[in-house]
């Protein structure tokens, strides 16, 4: 059993370091903000044309780009 844990301990480091390198890779972060972007526009069809005048779609857009960039840790 100690053999065991051993050898979990020491492959864990690796494999957290792996999926931090993804989760703050480019193109997750890419990926990420175009699946909020789709949720932003289905929201935004269903608004009324009066909304719509006050509210730019490319203005949420912009600040769910700077919500991504803001809350998601740079790539090392």
């Amino acid at each position: 059993m100690a053999l065991l844990k051993e050898r979990i301990d020491q492959q864990v480091p690796p494999i957290v370091h792996h999926l931090a390198d993804i989760a703050t890779s480019p193109g997750t972060r890419k990926q990420i903000g175009a699946l909020i972007k789709r949720e932003v526009d289905d929201y935004y069809e269903q608004l009324s044309l009066f909304k719509k005048i006050f509210i730019s779609r490319e203005r949420v857009h912009r600040e769910v780009d700077e919500l991504v960039h803001k809350t998601l840790p740079e790539t090392n």
